[in-house]
């Protein structure tokens, strides 16, 4: 394992994972509906914790903290889509942390993206879910 690819992919990660928060709060913005939002609080506030565990990963590997950018992303016009989006993003999500689960050597590493990757499956089947209600 190369530690400069597995913190490329962690800084990666990061960055994902700000740009996904920043959506969700644009979807949250856009609506009142109860389950919408119920399931963007959950996921947003999901997504921020993920950020504070990767950049702890991220300072324990490097002796640095990162540096966290994310695009912002326009306004949400139309909710379906916006859940649709989520859906790409969250598949995204899941296929990148088990990447790195699988180039990872590191117990630590591994332990917290599993965990991680476990909650974007969560936020995957609450958004099927939800995509079928609208």
């Amino acid at each position: 394992m190369n530690l400069d690819k597995l913190v490329e992919m962690l800084d990666q990660a990061l960055k994902d994972e700000k740009e996904a928060e920043l959506f969700y709060t644009e979807v949250l913005k856009a609506t009142n509906d109860y389950l919408v939002r119920e399931a963007f609080v959950e996921a947003r506030h999901d997504e921020r914790e993920h950020i504070v565990k990767i950049s702890d990963l991220y300072r324990d590997l490097t002796g640095k903290s990162p540096v966290i950018t994310g695009v912002l992303p326009g306004k949400v016009t139309n909710i379906k889509e916006a859940v649709q989006k989520a859906i790409k993003g969250e598949e995204a999500a899941i296929r990148d942390y088990l990447e790195i689960i699988n180039y990872s050597t590191l117990e630590k590493v591994d332990r917290v993206i599993y965990e991680i990757r476990n909650d974007e499956i969560v936020h995957l089947e609450k958004f099927q879910a939800l995509y079928n209600t609208l």
